[in-house]
């Protein structure tokens, strides 16, 4: 399933403050839809260094996806 992201750093992503805090609120909004909250997660851990594959497995999603998305 995560075929291709063995060890790839997702690509660095560097966040001001302001964007952070949209991406935070997003990730813990309770009217926001659940794939807005998949992706700002998804963005965040990537600004965090995580790897693709970590973070495409914690998420449960697809590499096709998290390839999109970061």
């Amino acid at each position: 399933m995560f075929q291709g992201l063995q060890g790839l750093q997702a690509p660095k992503i560097i966040l001001s403050d302001a964007q952070r805090t949209i991406l935070e609120a997003l990730q813990r909004g309770t009217r926001v839809a659940q794939h807005f909250q998949q992706r700002a997660t998804v963005v965040l851990l990537a600004a965090s260094g995580q790897k693709n594959k970590t973070i495409a497995q914690e998420m449960a999603i697809n590499h096709n996806t998290m390839k999109r998305w970061v």
